[in-house]
């Protein structure tokens, strides 16, 4: 017997979108290329947020973004938990 739908996180019931949208994508060759463009791309983004919002706004905001990083770290942590824990068998 299977488990229910309700019970299978999203990204695993979904994951042929994600392998198709994962397909056209492209990566960087090595892990340093990798962490030079999300460190120029986060120190720009982070420059056009402080320009909308001002330095404040911006501390604020990132301190909102952490806790509900922090929320759905726990969610997916136990929803994999969830979905992955082996079955118990009869008595």
């Amino acid at each position: 017997m299977g488990r229910s739908i309700s019970r299978v996180p999203i990204w695993l019931r979904h994951l042929s979108a994600v392998k198709e949208e994962v397909r056209g994508a492209a990566f960087p060759k090595t892990a340093a290329d990798g962490l030079r463009e999300v460190v120029a791309l986060t120190t720009a983004s982070l420059r056009i947020l402080e320009g909308q919002v001002g330095a404040d706004g911006l501390s604020a905001l990132l301190a909102r973004m952490v806790s509900e990083d922090q929320r759905r770290r726990r969610r997916w942590k136990r929803e994999l938990e969830d979905c992955f824990r082996p079955r118990r068998r009869g008595p």
